[in-house]
């Protein structure tokens, strides 16, 4: 068993380094950030579309890693949650 799982990870981080895996990466960190912002204002999905003027339904698959989101609705939402976007170089 411990052979299975140790190829899975070896697979895991493989597809990390791929763009697919960046962009994984991306959709989970942005959903953190919409998540942590929304429970720091105690704000709703509903309250946040609002705020960023962006359809709730948009809102709520961004916060599931279900969407593939244009530059401008994320600058929408960091914009309404008061965060200041930054990418940085890989290692």
């Amino acid at each position: 068993m411990t052979d299975a799982i140790d190829n899975i990870h070896n697979v895991l981080d493989e597809f990390a380094l791929t763009a697919d895996g960046y962009a994984v990466v991306l959709a989970l960190d942005l959903a953190e950030i919409v998540i942590q912002g929304m429970r720091d204002r105690d704000w709703s999905e509903t309250e946040l579309a609002e705020v960023a003027d962006i359809p709730v339904g948009l809102v709520s698959r961004i916060v599931h890693s279900n969407a593939d989101v244009k530059l401008s609705v994320v600058g929408k939402l960091l914009h309404a949650l008061g965060v200041r976007p930054r990418l940085e170089p890989a290692p």
